[in-house]
């Protein structure tokens, strides 16, 4: 008689295998995934911070007088997609829903800024 397929034996063998396998890859899978949306949202981030620099370049005089050193500027996310700086879409590469928050920006020194921001 001529047996053609695999036996039970066989095919639990392959199973363990392939979940072995399965069992150390996904996990440097889901990783490489979340460094990736995590480099994508600094890579954002800095995208409004460069935004919010252009704006206070932009729009200098309207802010001069709340930099009484030290002094500070807060420009909400909402503000610079209004003002054209950013686009009307933007959203945050981690929670896929619409970036919110605020820049806020600290005057050290006459021309010497530091742009941090707040969630």
């Amino acid at each position: 008689m001529n047996k053609k397929g695999f036996t039970l034996i066989e095919l639990l063998s392959i199973i363990v295998v392939i979940g072995i396998i399965l069992a150390i890859v996904v996990p440097s899978v889901v990783d490489t995934i979340n460094d990736s949306k995590e480099k994508a949202y600094n890579t954002t981030i800095e995208s409004v911070k460069a935004a919010a620099e252009s704006y206070l370049n932009f729009s200098f005089e309207t802010f001069k007088s709340q930099f009484s050193s030290p002094g500070y500027v807060e420009i909400t996310v909402e503000e610079l997609i209004d003002e054209g700086f950013l686009p009307a879409e933007i959203k945050s590469p981690l929670t896929k829903q619409p970036l919110t928050g605020t820049v806020t920006i600290t005057k050290l020194s006459e021309n010497n800024y530091v742009y941090e921001f707040n969630e």
